[in-house]
């Protein structure tokens, strides 16, 4: 396996293996060139044989069973064949690729790389398992620099797990609720799309299979020199949650970080939809149905019906905003509801749902605001909001450490009871 000394991120592997699809089958040397993005196979094929493909579909699906240097195995899935130029075949692998010594479950260590993850490396101990998040702090730094140049999310710091005697589907299960509650506390999707599984110090397995989306997270909310003592406070009751409730917190985390990127219309809406879905399902104050405010909508639309207005003036226009603010009304209502049953402190996080559903509505009525919000008062909007669902996250898991805030746009570190209302 070989790594290009300029761009750490990319792979090469080369290695001679048989190629087969449904209809045709041939052996070939080949090379695999593992990008941030996509992984492709090229492979030089037989005069003969280019006649072959020339003449069929070239969105066959095609399979590589090889061996690479090093005598490894490696098997590929799902192989699209996207090019021909020459005698040059090239493919894309978009699903699994295995590299390995031996198929075993007697695994004693595993790494998983991780994309997005720059900074806080950290070492614990929790339940038998040794848990490590390390990198070369030189060379992490110029892969930072390469993800900011490149706009994409690059391989930083790698996480470890240590338990003897483990099996494979043990430590992805480890690894995925990790990355999880990482890519909540530092507001960036945290992933890993290599995953590497050892006995006793030997690589004996390797996985692609990639996860990564493109876009850049908001800031942190948890200090990443205190990684440690979240995993330690937070793993636990990550791990009892059922699936439903772990989907709700990853959809939930998603569109926390995918609000930091995009035109503002864009990142306000996702704030808000996190907002909405979160207490759709978490609330214990359901929503109240629209036949309850029929009767007061009705008597305000007789009511603006019956004054005498001038002729300029769209009537209907007026019934509408005024029926439209009453479920701006209710949502904020039922927002602030959800937020009290957390005890947050609006004053202190600058809550403002009646704000936030506003401008949500002029978005989602004309695709843009209906009238001129200075920036600030935007981002404010989104960071406020984005926190706030945060320390509902954090509460949910029992975290009560050090929470990453803003004061005059300078970061601060607050004590998460100092977010938090007493309760009666």
């Amino acid at each position: 396996m070989k790594k290009s000394n300029l761009y750490p991120q990319i792979i090469i592997l080369k290695g001679n293996g048989t190629f087969s699809s449904k209809e045709r089958k041939f052996k070939s040397h080949f090379e695999i060139v593992h990008y941030p993005q996509h992984t492709t196979i090229t492979t030089k094929i037989r005069v003969r044989r280019k006649n072959y493909f020339e003449n069929k579909n070239i969105s066959n699906i095609w399979e590589l069973n090889g061996l690479i240097d090093g005598n490894l195995t490696i098997h590929a899935k799902n192989l699209l064949l996207t090019n021909l130029s020459d005698n040059i075949l090239t493919l894309s692998s978009f699903k699994d690729l295995t590299i390995y010594k031996t198929q075993t479950n007697n695994l004693t260590s595993a790494e998983f790389p991780l994309v997005g993850l720059y900074k806080g490396d950290f070492e614990t101990s929790l339940d038998g398992w040794d848990i490590q998040c390390f990198g070369d702090k030189e060379k992490v730094k110029i892969i930072q620099n390469q993800s900011k140049n490149w706009n994409i999310q690059l391989e930083g710091l790698s996480l470890k797990l240590i338990k003897q005697k483990s099996s494979k589907e043990e430590f992805l299960s480890k690894a995925n609720d990790i990355t999880s509650l990482l890519s909540l506390a530092l507001g960036n999707d945290i992933v890993f799309n290599r995953q590497k599984y050892y006995r006793d110090n030997e690589l004996i397995i390797e996985d692609w299979r990639r996860k990564v989306d493109d876009h850049f997270g908001v800031e942190a909310c948890v200090p990443d020199f205190r990684l440690a003592n979240f995993i330690v406070k937070t793993l636990h009751n990550y791990e009892k949650w059922n699936d439903k409730k772990r989907k709700i917190f990853y959809a939930t985390v998603t569109g926390i970080n995918s609000s930091s990127r995009g035109f503002l219309e864009d990142r306000i809406l996702r704030i808000c939809i996190a907002w909405e879905g979160l207490a759709g399902s978490w609330s214990k104050n359901k929503k109240k149905p629209n036949s309850e405010l029929k009767p007061l909508k009705d008597l305000l639309i007789e009511t603006v019906d019956g004054c005498s207005l001038p002729k300029n003036i769209d009537k209907n226009f007026i019934k509408t905003r005024v029926s439209d603010s009453l479920d701006w009304e209710k949502s904020s209502d039922f927002l602030t509801k959800f937020s009290n049953q957390y005890l947050l402190d609006a004053e202190k996080l600058k809550l403002d749902f009646k704000s936030l559903v506003k401008v949500r509505n002029d978005i989602a009525h004309s695709g843009l605001f209906k009238k001129k919000y200075t920036t600030d008062f935007l981002t404010d909007l989104i960071y406020n909001h984005k926190l706030g669902l945060q320390i509902i996250l954090l509460k949910e898991l029992e975290y009560d450490g050090l929470v990453v805030t803003s004061e005059n746009k300078w970061t601060t570190y607050t004590k998460m009871e100092e977010l938090i209302k007493p309760s009666l």
